[in-house]
């Protein structure tokens, strides 16, 4: 772990449903890169070495606050705008009570518009991924929760990581993180907002069923994955 970013994680060991491996120090995740202390970049460059890919998914102002502390990273921005404060705080501004009830549904609304809203940067994720051919890439957004759950789901299912496997990472979120004291919000819906859900998660999957038939159809029609890419993909990034 890192001081820094302590939901910073590898990726590697997760294994697929035909028994391959993720290899470790490929596939990263994390949540924003700021905050990270000299000993953790020092850590993090003689572990991955010098080049490191680091896929960005946070929004504009989100960015302007905390600048990546990798300076020898490349960065590359896929901005997915953060979308349920806003609908928090235009609700408490209409007078509506903010519930717990309400909260997690806009929280997995969120996770349904990712799917949606968020193809551009999906494919963006995908072509970097390939690109790398095995090179550490870092995958992040802000806490490393919502955005960054959704997009490293799609890898994993991508490389045939099971449906368990997949939501099991996804909730070691809440083992890394805790929400962050605040005045804006009643304790808890921050609670509701600095945690992940197996439901939030599965709205996303469900509203891929939904919209597109399966996993590999998405993928097909949002990131071009076609049997090749994705053999390519599972080559780069699961040991053979």
């Amino acid at each position: 772990m890192l001081h820094g970013a302590p939901n910073f994680r590898d990726l590697g060991g997760l294994r697929t449903r035909h028994g391959r491996m993720l290899a470790p120090g490929r596939l990263l995740r994390s949540g924003q890169l700021g905050d990270l202390h000299q000993e953790d970049i020092e850590r993090l460059r003689l572990w991955l070495g010098a080049d490191i890919c680091v896929i960005d998914l946070r929004g504009e102002a989100e960015r302007a606050r905390h600048a990546c502390a990798l300076h020898h990273a490349v960065v590359h921005s896929l901005p997915i705008e953060p979308s349920v404060a806003q609908k928090l705080d235009a609700l408490a501004a209409s007078g509506e009570p903010l519930t717990v009830p309400v909260a997690r549904g806009y929280m997995a609304d969120a996770y349904r518009g990712f799917v949606h809203n968020a193809r551009a940067q999906v494919a963006g994720l995908f072509e970097h991924a390939l690109a790398r051919e095995g090179r550490p890439i870092v995958v992040h957004c802000a806490a490393g929760k919502d955005r960054t759950g959704f997009m490293v789901a799609l890898l994993l299912a991508a490389l045939d990581v099971p449906r368990a496997q997949i939501m099991d990472d996804y909730l070691l979120t809440n083992e890394r993180v805790r929400p962050k004291e605040s005045t804006r919000y009643p304790p808890e819906i921050l609670e509701v907002l600095g945690t992940v859900r197996a439901d939030f998660l599965e709205a996303a999957f469900e509203a891929i069923e939904a919209g597109f038939g399966g996993v590999d159809t998405y993928l097909a029609q949002a990131a071009a994955l076609t049997p090749e890419r994705r053999a390519r993909l599972q080559g780069a990034l699961l040991n053979s």
